[in-house]
This record gives structure tokens, sequence and C-alpha cells, in this order.
């Protein structure tokens, strides 16, 4: 009889091992699992925000080159009607001595006109 219940508590003995190493494992898996996901959605978080980051960075690029778009139409503009100012005033200075007598501009500038021979 003796034999029989040192087999049975081997076999008990080899039952509770081998159950304990499976639950262990389950619970090793889940864990696992749990870590996994747990990576999983901190790496698809990162890489959103990182995305929104990279969006605002975008806009923010675009409303800066904008805005000094803006600015380099207006200077250019500006220049423009400088330009077309001080190209008026020429012309109107151009038009002014031509209509003048050759007579006038020498006496103006004291000068003898000049002898034809």
């Amino acid at each position: 009889m003796l034999n029989n219940t040192a087999l049975l508590a081997i076999a008990g003995g080899l039952v509770g091992v081998i159950l304990g190493w499976f639950l262990q494992k389950n619970r090793f898996e889940r864990q696992s699992g749990n870590a996994r996901q747990l990576h999983d959605r901190l790496i698809a978080d990162a890489e959103r925000e990182s995305e929104n980051i990279r969006r605002a960075a975008e806009v923010e690029v675009k409303s800066e080159a904008l805005k000094n778009q803006q600015l380099f139409n207006e200077e250019v503009e500006k220049a423009r009607k400088d330009l077309a100012r001080r190209t008026e005033f020429l012309d109107q200075r151009d038009n002014s001595l031509d209509r003048r007598s050759p007579t006038s501009i020498r006496r103006k500038t004291g000068s003898k006109p000049a002898r034809r021979s």
C-alpha cells in the first residue's frame, strides 16, 4: 500500500507542478499580451502626435511664406509706383525742355550760338 500511496503522491505532485506551470505560462502570456498592447498603443499615440506636430509646423511655415510673399508684393508695388512717378517727372521735364527754344536755353546757360561755316 505504501507504494500506491507514494505513487499517488508523486502523481499528484507532478499534476500540481504541470498545472502550476500551465497556469504560470498562461498568466505570463496574458501579461505579455497586455504589455504588447500597451507598447502598440504607445507607439500609435506617438506616431499620431508626431504627425500632428508635423502638420502644425507645415501650416505655420505656409502661413509665414504667405506673409513674406505679401510683404514682398507690397514692396514691389511701392517700387513700381515710385518708378512710375519718377518716369512721369522725367517725361514732363523732357517735354518742357523740348518746348523751349534753343535761344532760351543758350541764354540760361550763357553759351553763344555756334557759327555755321
